[in-house]
């Protein structure tokens, strides 16, 4: 079988890379259980460079197509990431190789990489996966956007169009059919796994000299709540000293919101305090995780939550913000803490009991570190493959 891999963004150069992205750990996940297989693959995705190039990764070709960046004067983010998708669909309807290419499935990650003129090259034996990863309904009520683009009707193309939506949790496949109207039997819940080098063990907590160690792990975006985590801290070290190591980069086009965050930094005097540590690789993360007393996720949503589900590997006890994909896996009090979303004190203070409570800490940490074993990427993968197996089954049985 012949498999087209669509993700308009986001690929490595090196498809072994140490990466920590959660949608790129899906994507290359995806690949892997696909080569397993022994099927042909084709990866399209942009490049920033002159030219197209095509690279062979094992069974893999990568399309790297040419698509220019440049900047845009529309104000609204998802008018920019629609202008960017547009560019990517002109490119890849213009590639010989995806023009003749005779491919009996798709996988698509991300609306930006299907939108209708791209769709419209779907062949009629072509069974079609779709991730969304997040959807564009859920980041236009996060950003408070409204968008002047057909982003979202393009969204609702792919999901409706395909033969099965993956969703990374219960509550994510409750909203596709929401927004959406896709029907429930044509969306599959596939949670991501946990990389093996999270799951920690021997390693002894004490608080450090220079104050207890909080981690986050959270790219630089509204999505991620990183202004209630700050206001957290400066309330939180008004009492007792804390070291804060927040590692993730600026998500692309929300440089307002880096500013923003930077600026707040500063007016709260968090320097010596709260460290960006930028981005960093899964070897890393594990490090700073074994060094840690407490892990915070502020976010104001996620499809999943890997980082969170990573922490829990790790033994490093969790507050997280109370969003529905969380407590598929996590029980306030039992596995970890739960505080309402976007409030800075109770963030300060779920952390402030679990900073005063070593023997909570320790149990915490111990029961949830026995859920994470529950999620491997072995189990992923082979569910997507059973999802996609009956995927072509139906559609050849309805045909």
């Amino acid at each position: 079988m012949r498999v087209a891999i669509i993700k308009s963004v986001g690929v490595p150069e090196q498809l072994s890379a140490d990466v920590v992205d959660g949608g790129t750990l899906n994507f290359l996940e995806c690949l892997q259980a696909y080569e397993r297989q022994g099927w042909a693959i084709d990866v399209f995705t942009s490049s920033t460079g002159a030219e197209t190039r095509r690279e062979r990764h094992g069974s893999a070709v990568v399309h790297r197509l040419p698509v220019a960046c440049e900047p845009s004067a529309l104000p609204q983010l998802i008018d920019r990431d629609f202008e960017q998708a547009s560019r990517f669909a002109q490119a890849l309807i213009g590639d010989a190789e995806f023009a003749a290419g005779t491919f009996q499935l798709w996988h698509t990650h991300h609306w930006s990489s299907a939108l209708m003129p791209v769709l419209q090259h779907r062949g009629n034996e072509t069974t079609h996966i779709h991730t969304p990863h997040l959807l564009l309904a859920v980041r236009r009520e996060l950003t408070r956007e409204s968008p002047t683009s057909p982003a979202l009707v393009h969204e609702a193309a792919v999901i409706r169009g395909a033969h099965q939506v993956i969703a990374l949790s219960a509550h994510e496949k409750q909203q596709v059919h929401h927004y959406y109207g896709k029907a429930m039997s044509g969306i599959t819940v596939i949670p991501n796994g946990v990389s093996g080098e999270f799951f920690l063990s021997g390693r002894q907590r004490t608080a450090a000299s220079d104050g207890f160690r909080l981690l986050t792990v959270a790219r630089i975006a509204r999505q991620k709540g990183l202004h209630a985590l700050l206001e957290a801290v400066d309330r939180i070290r008004r009492t007792r000293p804390v070291q804060v190591t927040i590692i993730g980069g600026p998500y692309r086009h929300e440089t307002a919101h880096w500013d923003s965050l930077r600026a707040l930094h500063a007016a709260l005097h968090l320097q010596g305090t709260v460290t960006f540590a930028g981005t960093g690789t899964r070897a890393q993360i594990a490090n700073e995780l074994a060094r840690s007393d407490v892990y915070v996720q502020p976010s104001l949503y996620e499809s999943q939550g890997i980082a969170i589900l990573e922490a829990m590997a790790a033994g490093v006890p969790v507050v997280a913000s109370r969003l529905g994909a969380v407590e598929e896996y996590m029980t306030d009090g039992v596995s970890g803490l739960l505080v309402p979303v976007g409030s800075s004190e109770e963030l300060a203070s779920a952390i402030e009991r679990l900073l005063s409570d070593a023997a909570l800490r320790r149990t915490l940490a111990a029961t949830a570190r026995g859920i994470a074993e529950r999620f491997t990427w072995e189990e992923m993968r082979r569910v997507l493959i059973r999802c996609v197996e009956a995927a072509i089954t139906s559609r050849e049985t309805l045909e």
